[in-house]
């Protein structure tokens, strides 16, 4: 079952009692293009490694295990999704690129499933590690 597997490999890679820091930096439109349908909170360039190299690691493992899904190829951007709302182009929104300096420790890791639907993302936990 690819969840065990999944599951199994991130408790082992992955130590939450490191308590890793994530540091928050900035509040903008997402995803970064000409048109954005999403307000996001994003991470600092280290945070956003420190979950990258997590989930490359996950990437590889399943490639290992001849799972099929769909990778992701961008380098990976850590945010917090705030608002979505209909597809507009950057210039028809209000300013909008706000610093924050906001630092907490990880105390748990979910996997979580998006399910795309007509209404919007539906995220649905797979599994959590604490």
């Amino acid at each position: 079952d690819i969840q065990e597997l999944m599951q199994g490999f991130i408790s082992e890679e992955v130590d939450i009692s490191k308590n890793p820091e994530i540091e928050l930096e900035k509040v903008i439109y997402g995803p970064i293009s000409q048109t954005s349908r999403m307000i996001w909170v994003t991470t600092a360039k280290k945070s956003s490694g420190i979950l990258g190299e997590i989930k490359n690691k996950l990437e590889v493992k399943l490639a290992k295990n001849e799972v099929n899904w769909q990778k992701e190829n961008r380098p990976y951007e850590g945010h917090i999704t705030l608002a979505r709302f209909e597809p507009k182009s950057l210039m028809d929104l209000p300013a909008l690129k706000k610093s924050i300096n906001l630092n907490f420790q990880i105390e748990s890791l979910d996997l979580m499933q998006s399910i795309l639907k007509p209404s919007g993302a539906v995220y649905e936990k797979l599994f959590s590690i604490d």
